[in-house]
């Protein structure tokens, strides 16, 4: 339906039929209202209805008939008793077609005219090309007489008439596909492409006597990839079936069939000096690669080839194709067995051509640096010289090497430059722990390696000393999130860590620098008042602390009455005007953002004038009741009164307070020596509050030797009363 004047110059009934997809087409039999079809010896008579001249047989693939070329096809007009023969001719294929580009090519006889078509139901053209004497043609939709853009999914078909105007038609087949890492190194992955879209698609693997070893079933989805041009692919799950060289695969599907023995085709060795790849195996025509050079030979007799390219580099992908059978393609794929290149490093400078198998050992070269890649003449050169593994480390470089310049080395022996690095400005513009985020400049590139690592711990294989991952670099920006999930989400980093960042240039050589991060400021001590003072006396604080990095420093107080300052150095003073127990938090900031905090525990604040405390009762302590008695006031300015107590059978006696705070809002704190079970060296403090729905209490005690804290007990009175008293 998408060939508009396909077979002009054919007048009347005929015959069309394709080899591919096993129809037959009955077209222009205007006058009958049926035909019968038969397949001599293989199929029929059968009476195919016909409408508007046109009639189908085995459209869906529900006859099974396996059309091939040499068969032939009678059909009798059952109302006007015309026959016509077709037998199928040999040659015809389609061997490309591809949307995007609007071509399509194959092979027919000789100097025959080839009737070409493609479209769907979006529309579509059609056109006669005649075949070379090598039996080759091409068909160009979008030149002179179509300019027809092929659209994806649009389907082609090739066909060649016979004398009597019947013709044998194509379209791309389905194709089976193999590969093979290496030498065997990894299971094969076996595909199918060129299937019914979304159709289940059967693989059969036989041994070389027909014996099945293996079978498995896929869904064939759509293809836009890299590789054979066809428009669907199906991946088949081989499980743990290792195909092997030898072994046949057939791919089926009720509308056709392919068949493909797995080649014994085999890489034996890339050769990174002289830039060959050779092997051994093959059907026929080879496809040999070495990154984007392609090159089409055929095996010698004895079944071996060699190929030679411009240059097999580091990182090179190395394959070839075996594309001598028909029904598909056996692929083998291998790497530069050694990826090593040239890592340069700044900050320091240095230079280490490393694990590199294009250069013998000993061999003599030079080392040039340009202030700029254009340049014809180096700023300094350095000869070197291959160690027994080919490479060479220079460190110290006597040299400073920025971003902008370009390092090239050349070996005069090989006769050609062995590899040019341009210097990129690669580097860390933010660091912020409390985010979890680093960010930095790589600009060319497409992705960076980031690891923040602990300097004194610098081993990459310890997760709690660093963690590193790579992350894409857009317009010249990077963004190592360590918030988000990954690899490295648990990985803290922290001020005064060091960034190890890394990238691959397009040539396949690093670049790296190790960028020391700014580390946060170290609070050592912080003194303030050593005993209780009155209100409206001046407090005076003071913090020591040490920064290895930042000259500039803030340091915020907060004074804990609601009242904060900000100094530039380590001292501050406070008045207080309320009487309570104050805790000082302090913070030191560096000029970058750094900062460590800490707390200085108590400035005690008394009022003279305040009042005085009375209390005896009991409260439940670990479910048993506890019993205490107290009395605290100030007299000439000094603490005086007694604290008794009987906790779980521990009897607790004050030796003179230390200080006493009341506060306006009912609350009572006093602190001094005492002693338990008449044992002494220890220290206790008591918070009492008097409250209008209840009253409450709070004691501890800690060894005053050792700074333990031996007894902490506490709640609501379940019986007596505090009185806190003007």
């Amino acid at each position: 339906g998408f060939c508009h004047g396909c077979g002009d110059g054919h007048e009347g009934p005929r015959i069309r039929a394709s080899l591919t997809d096993d129809w037959i087409s009955l077209e222009e039999w205007s006058d009958d209202l049926s035909v019968t079809v038969e397949i001599p010896g293989l199929f029929g008579p059968e009476s195919v209805p016909v409408y508007d001249g046109h009639g189908w047989l085995d459209r869906w693939g529900q006859h099974g008939v396996d059309l091939e070329p040499g068969t032939t096809i009678v059909a009798t007009g059952d109302e006007t008793g015309i026959v016509k023969e077709l037998t199928l001719i040999d040659g015809v294929s389609i061997v490309y077609f591809e949307a995007a580009d609007d071509l399509s090519y194959g092979t027919a006889p000789p100097d025959t005219p080839v009737e070409v078509s493609a479209g769907d139901e979006r529309g579509g053209c059609g056109f006669n090309v005649v075949a070379d004497a090598t039996g080759s043609w091409t068909a160009d939709f979008a030149a002179d007489p179509c300019f027809f853009d092929v659209l994806e999914g649009m389907g082609t078909e090739a066909s060649v008439a016979d004398d009597d105007g019947d013709y044998t038609s194509v379209s791309p087949t389905g194709i089976i596909m193999v590969g093979f890492i290496g030498d065997d190194e990894g299971q094969p992955h076996v595909s199918a492409g060129g299937w019914p879209l979304d159709e289940t698609i059967h693989l059969t693997v036989t041994d070389p006597d027909g014996v099945v070893v293996y079978e498995t079933e896929a869904i064939s989805g759509p293809w836009f990839g890299p590789g054979p041009p066809v428009d669907t692919m199906a991946g088949f799950d081989m499980g743990d079936f290792w195909v092997q060289r030898g072994q046949i695969l057939t791919v089926s599907h009720p509308t056709r069939i392919s068949v493909l023995p797995v080649s014994h085709i085999r890489i034996d060795a890339i050769d990174v000096v002289s830039d060959t790849v050779s092997g051994s195996g093959g059907f026929g025509t080879l496809d040999v690669f070495a990154g984007a050079e392609f090159r089409a030979i055929e095996p010698a007799p004895d079944g071996t080839w060699s190929v030679s390219f411009s240059d097999i580099g580091r990182n090179t992908d190395v394959g070839v194709n075996d594309l001598g059978y028909e029904g598909g393609l056996t692929e083998v794929r291998a790497q530069v067995e050694q990826q090593g290149g040239l890592l340069v490093n700044t900050d320091p400078s240095w230079l280490w051509l490393f694990d590199d198998q294009r250069f013998p050992a000993s061999a003599d070269g030079e080392v040039q640096v340009y202030a700029d890649p254009a340049d014809e003449v180096p700023m300094w050169t350095t000869p070197v010289t291959t160690n027994e593994s080919g490479g060479f480390f220079l460190d110290p470089l006597g040299h400073d090497l920025q971003p902008g310049m370009s390092v090239r080395i050349e070996f005069g022996d090989l006769a050609r430059t062995y590899t040019e690095v341009e210097i990129v400005d690669l580097a860390v513009t933010s660091y912020d722990p409390y985010g979890e985020v680093v960010t930095g400049t790589a600009p060319g590139h497409t992705q960076v390696w980031v690891r923040p690592f602990d300097p004194a711990h610098p081993d990459p294989s310890d997760p709690e000393a660093s963690c590193g991952t790579v992350y894409p670099v857009v317009d010249g920006v990077w963004t190592a999130d360590y918030g988000e999930p990954g690899d490295c989400q648990d990985f803290d980093i922290e001020w005064g860590m060091d960034v190890l960042l890394a990238l691959f240039h397009d040539n396949g050589d690093l670049q790296r620098r190790v960028q020391p991060m700014n580390r946060a400021p170290t609070i050592e001590s912080i003194t303030g008042p050593a005993g209780p003072i009155m209100i409206g006396t001046e407090a005076y604080f003071e913090v020591a602390f040490s920064d290895p990095d930042s000259e500039t420093h803030t340091v915020t107080w907060d004074f804990g009455d609601g009242t904060t300052a900000e100094t530039s150095t380590g001292a501050a003073t406070h008045v207080y005007q309320a009487p309570g127990v104050y805790s000082v938090p302090v913070t030191v900031t560096d000029g970058h953002g750094a900062f460590d905090q800490d707390v200085f525990e108590f400035v005690v604040v008394y009022d003279p004038d305040g009042g005085h405390v009375t209390g005896g009762g009991w409260f439940l302590a670990e479910g048993e009741d506890a019993n205490f008695g107290l009395t605290a006031r100030y007299h000439q300015d000094t603490a005086k009164g007694q604290v008794n107590a009987v906790v779980d059978g521990v009897h607790l006696h004050s030796e003179g307070l230390a200080w006493l705070v009341i506060t306006p809002e009912s609350t009572a704190h006093l602190s001094g020596g005492a002693t338990l079970d008449g044992a002494t060296g220890f220290e206790f403090r008591v918070d009492v509050s008097d409250g209008t729905s209840g009253d409450a209490i709070r004691i501890r005690v800690w060894d005053v030797g050792t700074g333990e804290l031996v007894l902490d007990v506490g709640g609501d009175l379940a019986g007596g009363q505090i009185k806190i008293h003007d």
